[in-house]
């Protein structure tokens, strides 16, 4: 099996997928086998497909649906929207990930920096022994 993955529009699992198919749950990502249902409301024409293995995707495992055919119907709830309560959310999580990057870089150098002091003060301590 591989993961099936589409760009542009999340999408809802209908049937199969081992009933992990409940409303409102959106995906961009898959694997199994089943039905799914998006609503094109932006863009048509062509929608790049791929498995989401990277190295699967690297080597070509990709395919264009073409969206929006004329006549077409679509039925699907509409893609929820980030609140203000989400980009509130993510942008304290990021906020956090750098402070904490950050903290690691720093106390990585001062415990490089105490190393190589303390290499020294060794050398200098077995040449006065001398």
């Amino acid at each position: 099996e591989h993961p099936y993955h589409q760009h542009v529009y999340p999408f809802q699992l209908t049937t199969g997928y081992g009933g992990y198919n409940q409303i409102g749950d959106w995906h961009d990502v898959i694997m199994g086998d089943g039905t799914i249902r998006y609503s094109p409301t932006e863009f048509t024409g062509k929608l790049m497909i791929h498995c989401h293995r990277l190295i699967h995707e690297d080597l070509g495992m990709m395919a264009l649906e073409k969206v929006g055919e004329e006549g077409g119907t679509c039925t699907c709830t509409a893609a929820p929207g980030l609140g203000l309560g989400a980009i509130i959310g993510i942008a304290a999580g990021a906020t956090i990930l750098v402070a904490v990057a950050v903290f690691c870089i720093v106390r990585r150098k001062r415990r490089a920096r105490a190393a190589v002091e303390a290499a020294e003060n060794n050398d200098l301590e077995l040449e006065a022994e001398k």
